[in-house]
């Protein structure tokens, strides 16, 4: 805050605009370093071959889901084709309207799609949203 109050004084014109064009980036950034922070503690339990898998936001709070539960498996990304963008927001649909929201930093989405692919067939299917909706997914 300082040195933009510093570039403003001096009224140097591409520090002023640097600072312009960086703020937004550095607020998305830690938007989304703050969320991912508090759910660090996510806890999937899952294997290929068992039909049942845990979930929780800790080890401590995991629930039992069945995998012939599971309505729909679904994987959002951006549309901005040029965004460096390395997070995906998974969304688990379970027939009784519940719903599991992770990202691939807790499982990348070829291992989430290896542990449904044997007799369960599940197919992730991929949503593009815009940058602002994708932020306001994040779990």
């Amino acid at each position: 805050v300082l040195s933009i109050v510093f570039l403003i004084k001096i009224r140097e014109p591409f520090g002023l605009l640097f600072a312009v064009v960086a703020i937004p980036f550095g607020y998305i950034i830690i938007l989304i370093l703050w969320k991912c922070y508090f759910k660090r503690g996510q806890h999937l339990q899952i294997s290929r071959g068992n039909d049942e898998f845990f979930f929780g936001d800790s080890a401590d709070e995991n629930v039992l889901y069945n995998k012939t539960d599971i309505d729909k498996i679904t994987r959002y990304d951006d549309t901005s084709g040029r965004s460096p963008n390395t997070i995906d927001i998974f969304e688990i649909l379970v027939k009784d309207g519940s719903t599991i929201v992770f990202t691939n930093s807790l499982i990348s989405g070829t291992t989430l799609a290896s542990k449904f692919s044997d007799k369960w067939k599940l197919k992730i299917g991929l949503e593009q949203v815009g940058l602002v909706n994708f932020l306001r997914m994040i779990p």
